[in-house]
C-alpha cells in the first residue's frame, strides 16, 4: 500500500490536480497567507477528509486545500516526527534556488527526500535525512556528489584540444567529432558515447569509484587483443626471401621476423630453432620463442605508450644499451657467459637460464683476497635476450646496484664466519686480511677492544666488536 500510494502521487492525474488546486488558492498557503508564486515545490495539497477508495486526485476542492510545508507539517503534527519507519527516497541539487529543511527549517542546497507511510513525505537536508533513516545513505550520497563536482574541475586540455585527467595510476582522455563524445582509458577507447561533455565526465568518475576501470580494460584488452590476433595471426608472408610479418599498428610500424637460432656450438649436436624476433619504428624489442608471444608483447607494447616511450628511447639513444645487447660482448663459454661493466659482473647459465651478478670491487671481504661470491640469481630467464634485458635494467640503475652490493659486502664483513679467533687468558683476538691488509681486534675481559690495520698500531678503546670491526671497514674503504 505504501508503494502504491507514493506511484500515485507520481501519475499525471495527480500532477493535473495539485495544478488546479494550486491555481484555485492562487498559489498561497491558506494556513499562513504566504505566496508561493515562484516556489511551487514549497506548497502541498493537504486532504481535509479521506475516503475509503478514493485516488487522491478524485476528491472536490472543497474536501482539499493548499498549504505551505511548514504549516502541513504543524497541521498533521509533524513536529513529533516518527523515530522509526523512514525510508529514503534521493537526493537533488537545487543549485542556487533558496529551500528550507522540512524538519529543522534550515537552508538546502542539496534536497533529500525522505516517506513515513503516517507523514508522507518530507524534504530535508543530509543530517535530518540520516538521523529519521537511521542510516548514512543522504550524507554518504552528498559527499560523493560533492566529490564529483569537484573532480569535475579538475580536467585539463592538451595541446590538441583532448580533455584528460588521471584517475590514480589511469589516464583518461575525452575525445569528440563534433556530433558526440567518447571516453579512452589508457589507450583503449570505450564503446559507449555521450551527447555531452559533461556526461562523459561524470561517467568516468562513476567509474573511479565504483572500482570498475580494472575490470574494463581487462575486458577491452582482451577484445582488442582478439581483433589484433586476428588480424596479424596468418601464415608468415615472403619477402624479399625472409619471413616476415610487416604492419601499421597504432601509427608506429612493426615487423615480426621469422629467425634461426643455434642452440650450442657443438657441431655434432647442434639445434636450429625458430624464434621470432620484434621491431618497432626500426628498433629492436627483443625475440619470442613463438609468433602468439610475439604478438601479445607488441600488442601489449604498443597499449603502453609510458612503457613504449621508455623503452623505444632508450634503445634509440643509449649507448649503453647497444653494448650490453652486444652478444660479442658477453665473454666465456657458450653455457656460461658474462658482461663486466665497472664494479659490476652479469653471468648467464645457459643449461639453467639463470642470471647472477657478482662484484669485483677490490675490497672482498674472505681470507682470499681473489675470492668474488655471488648475490643470489636474480631472476630465471626464458632466454638470453630476456637476461640482457633485465641486465640492461638494472645498470640503468646503477648507483642504486653498488649501494646494494656496498651493503653485502658489509653485511659479509661484519660476520664472525670470517674472522679468525684466538682466545688466551687476557685477550680474545680476531684476524683478517682484506685486500692484502692484516686486521688485529683484540677485545679484553671487559670487553674493550683495541685495533691495528696493518702496520698502525691503534689506541682507541671501542665499547665492543662490532664498533672496531666498523671503523676497520670505514678505514679500508678511504
Amino acid at each position: 500500500m505504501k508503494t502504491k500510494y507514493r506511484n500515485l502521487l507520481k501519475t499525471e492525474e495527480w500532477k493535473t490536480f495539485r495544478s488546479r488546486i494550486l491555481e484555485l488558492d492562487n498559489y498561497t498557503c491558506t494556513k499562513c497567507n504566504t505566496c508561493y508564486k515562484e516556489e511551487p515545490s514549497n506548497l502541498n495539497i493537504h486532504h481535509k477528509v479521506y475516503y475509503r477508495g478514493l485516488r487522491p486526485w478524485e476528491y472536490t476542492p472543497e474536501d482539499v486545500t493548499t498549504y505551505c510545508r511548514r504549516c502541513h507539517a504543524e497541521e498533521h503534527n509533524f513536529l513529533e516526527m516518527p523515530k522509526f519507519g523512514w525510508e529514503y527516497i534521493g537526493m537533488e541539487d537545487l543549485g542556487n534556488l533558496v529551500r528550507r529543511c522540512d524538519n529543522c527549517d534550515s537552508q538546502l542546497r542539496y534536497q533529500h527526500t525522505v516517506y513515513h507511510p503516517s507523514v508522507g513525505y518530507l524534504y530535508v537536508g543530509a543530517t535530518c535525512a540520516d538521523k529519521l533513516t537511521e542510516s548514512q545513505e543522504a550524507s554518504e550520497l552528498e559527499k560523493r556528489e560533492k566529490r564529483k563536482k569537484s573532480s569535475l574541475k579538475t580536467w585539463k586540455q592538451g595541446e590538441n584540444g583532448i580533455l584528460f585527467r588521471n584517475f590514480n595510476k589511469n589516464r583518461f582522455e575525452i575525445h569528440t567529432n563534433g556530433d558526440f563524445f567518447t571516453i579512452k582509458i589508457d589507450g583503449y577507447i570505450l564503446d559507449e558515447s555521450f551527447q555531452s561533455e559533461y556526461e562523459a565526465k561524470c561517467f568516468a568518475f562513476e567509474l573511479y569509484v565504483n572500482g570498475m576501470i580494472d575490470e574494463m580494460i581487462s575486458d577491452l584488452h582482451q577484445k582488442e587483443w582478439e581483433q589484433f590476433k586476428n588480424k596479424v595471426n596468418c601464415d608468415l608472408l615472403m619477402k624479399e626471401n625472409k619471413n616476415i610479418i610487416t604492419g601499421l599498428y597504432s601509427n608506429h610500424q612493426f615487423f615480426i621476423r621469422k629467425v634461426h637460432h643455434i642452440v650450442n656450438n657443438y657441431i655434432e649436436d647442434s639445434e636450429v630453432t625458430e624464434e621470432f624476433e620484434i621491431s618497432v619504428d626500426a628498433y629492436n624489442f627483443g625475440i619470442r620463442k613463438n609468433i602468439t608471444d610475439a604478438q601479445l608483447y607488441l600488442f601489449e607494447l604498443l597499449h603502453d605508450p609510458i612503457k613504449f616511450r621508455s623503452i623505444h628511447l632508450s634503445k634509440k639513444d643509449s649507448v649503453l644499451f647497444k653494448l650490453i645487447n652486444n652478444s660479442s660482448r658477453w665473454k666465456g663459454k657458450f653455457d656460461d657467459r658474462y658482461f663486466d661493466y665497472g664494479l659490476i659482473t652479469f653471468r648467464f647459465n645457459y643449461k639453467e637460464m639463470i642470471l647472477s651478478v657478482k662484484h669485483t670491487i677490490y675490497l672482498v671481504y674472505s681470507m682470499d683476497k681473489h675470492t668474488t661470491y655471488y648475490f643470489a640469481p636474480i631472476k630465471q630467464c626464458a632466454d638470453f635476450e630476456e637476461a640482457k634485458s633485465i641486465a640492461y635494467s638494472y645498470l640503468c640503475n646503477y648507483s642504486s646496484l653498488i649501494k646494494t652490493i656496498e651493503q653485502d659486502d658489509y653485511i659479509h664483513f661484519m660476520l664472525d664466519i670470517n674472522w679468525n679467533k684466538e682466545q688466551d687468558e687476557q685477550y680474545i683476538r680476531y684476524t683478517n686480511k682484506i685486500g692484502g691488509i692484516n686486521i688485529l681486534i683484540c677485545q679484553s675481559i671487559d670487553g674493550y677492544c683495541t685495533m691495528n690495520v696493518g702496520s698502525i698500531k691503534g689506541n682507541k678503546k671501542f665499547k665492543c666488536i662490532e664498533d672496531a670491526k666498523k671503523i676497520a671497514y670505514s678505514f679500508i674503504k678511504s
